[in-house]
């Protein structure tokens, strides 16, 4: 009975890491999938009116996302928005993840 149990303990640690980290993986993309839509949005689509006089190349965007997507990583896991945790309610979550994602955002814009 005792082995039964280490084994759903240590599968169920297992399934509760890769969703985590499937977690943090969606949420990379997410972030990608952001940036490169901001180039579409910002310098083809005309919704912005550009105020220069060169516009980079998509390929030179795609590239400093890699670098967007390092800063993101290192903001989301130092966040420490993919430890287990047990949080009482919706409400508790929320201002949770509020708290750890406003400081770096609100930083970015200065």
């Amino acid at each position: 009975m005792l082995v039964i149990g280490v084994k759903r303990f240590f599968h169920d640690c297992a399934a509760k890491t890769i969703l985590l980290s499937l977690t943090f993986a969606g949420d990379l993309a997410i972030v990608a999938a952001a940036w490169l839509a901001s180039y579409l949005i910002r310098f083809v689509s005309g919704y912005i009116p550009l105020r220069v006089q060169h516009i980079p190349s998509f390929s030179a965007y795609a590239w400093m996302a890699l670098l967007v997507l390092l800063i993101w990583a290192v903001v989301l896991r130092s966040g420490r928005l993919y430890q287990e945790k047990t949080v009482p309610s919706l409400f508790k979550e929320v201002t949770c993840f509020y708290k750890r994602t406003s400081r770096p955002f609100w930083c970015s814009l200065y």
